[in-house]
């Protein structure tokens, strides 16, 4: 299929969710939430990036493992350890969320190392959004398979499918072997019709200066 070519755009918005900047000489991103918007990241993990997020405007809902809270720009930088589930979303609905109802929801990312996947990944979901050619359930599951390919091969795993806590201690390892299955099947099969983890029109071919080489394609 056609790709677009999006690799130089410092900016992308997908209407009624929100907009991610890219910018130059950082491997950060910033994704803004507009006031409305009932966009949110999805539980998720990393396994070889520890993540750090810094609310720059708005109220942030903020799940961490188990428990979930609201953050602002005066609570600092919030680590996120390897293995971690996390998701975050505006905090419209909380009590303690009611001071950034009217604002935009803004949020930095980072990464440790530093090594630009953030970026990378970011930037192969939404060209893969942007040119979806349809929303019928054929289309969607396309893309969505598009999706899990560039998940596999980004250090990004999906909740796929949240175990019962009647698993007890047994429930992670349980959620993470069946997002290790799923991811993999799309990965392999995907391989046999053309789908990859990184497009050349999405990502960029020259990484800034604080970015490693093994992050772009060369």
């Amino acid at each position: 299929m056609p790709r677009t070519l999006t690799r130089d755009r410092s900016i992308f918005f997908i209407p009624g969710q929100g907009g991610i900047t890219f910018h130059p000489n950082t491997a950060a991103v910033t994704i803004t939430f507009p006031v409305g918007s009932t966009g949110r990241t999805g539980l998720h993990w990393h396994e070889t990036h520890t993540e750090f997020l810094s609310v720059l405007q708005g109220v942030a809902l903020i799940t961490l493992g188990t428990v979930t809270e609201t953050f602002g720009p005066t609570d600092g930088t919030i680590t996120i350890p390897r293995f971690t589930h996390h998701e975050y979303r505006r905090a419209d609905s909380a009590e303690a969320g009611t001071d950034g109802r009217d604002v935009n929801l803004t949020v930095k990312e980072w990464t440790e190392p530093a090594d630009g996947q953030k970026q990378v990944f970011f930037r192969n979901v939404l060209g893969i959004i942007e040119d979806r050619a349809g929303e019928t359930l054929l289309w969607n599951l396309w893309t969505l398979w598009q999706l899990f390919v560039v998940f596999a091969g980004n250090d990004n795993y999906p909740l796929v499918l949240p175990a019962p806590a009647t698993l007890g201690p047994l429930k992670p390892a349980v959620e993470r072997y069946f997002t290790y299955v799923v991811l993999q099947i799309s990965l392999v099969l995907g391989g046999f019709v053309g789908l990859r983890s990184r497009y050349p029109e999405y990502t960029p071919t020259k990484q800034s200066s604080s970015v490693s080489d093994d992050a772009y394609i060369a």
